[in-house]
């Protein structure tokens, strides 16, 4: 916009200096032609400048449209990993900044679903750790009730009869 205003200023200024030439030299016929080009481009002016706000406009929604694609595609695949759902990848394949964001994406989301497998593995297995220490203890418990009660029983027959030699 700024360029067409400097052209209309420049044709403005060589209308000037056209007109002063004409003066000193009566050219009446170039005079003419150049105030007609003049009042043309002034006309023009509003459309072109129409022309290129919807050329603008047009630009900004495919570059917004190139941008913004992707990266809801990522979020959303970053929305399903924090649900612990490591079964979805980020299908952006492009070379800019925007596809090595969607690779570092996978690469953690393979990441972390071979940590959590490793950690439900170890999970299991600590409960079953912790089932068989029960039993264990379990088992030691009917023992001693067990060697507590069968040994009561001689003591306190060993009892009376000390008792009974006393």
């Amino acid at each position: 916009f700024l360029i067409l205003v400097q052209l209309v200023d420049l044709i403005a200024q060589r209308h000037q200096a056209v007109a002063q030439v004409d003066i000193f030299h009566h050219n009446w016929v170039a005079l003419v032609a150049v105030a007609q080009s003049y009042d043309i481009l002034l006309k023009l002016i509003p459309l072109i400048a129409v022309v290129i706000l919807l050329i603008s406009v047009i630009g900004a929604v495919v570059c917004s449209r190139y941008y913004s694609k992707p990266l809801v595609s990522i979020s959303n695949v970053a929305k399903r990993m924090a649900t612990l759902d490591m079964t979805w990848k980020c299908e952006v394949n492009r070379q800019d900044e925007i596809g090595v964001l969607a690779a570092s994406l996978n690469e953690i989301a393979e990441q972390l679903n071979h940590a959590l497998a490793s950690l439900r593995s170890a999970n299991w297995q600590l409960k079953k750790d912790i089932e068989r220490e029960r039993e264990q203890e379990k088992q030691r418990v009917e023992f001693f009730t067990a060697v507590s009660h069968e040994l009561k029983t001689p003591i306190a027959i060993i009892k009376g009869q000390l008792e009974g030699m006393i």
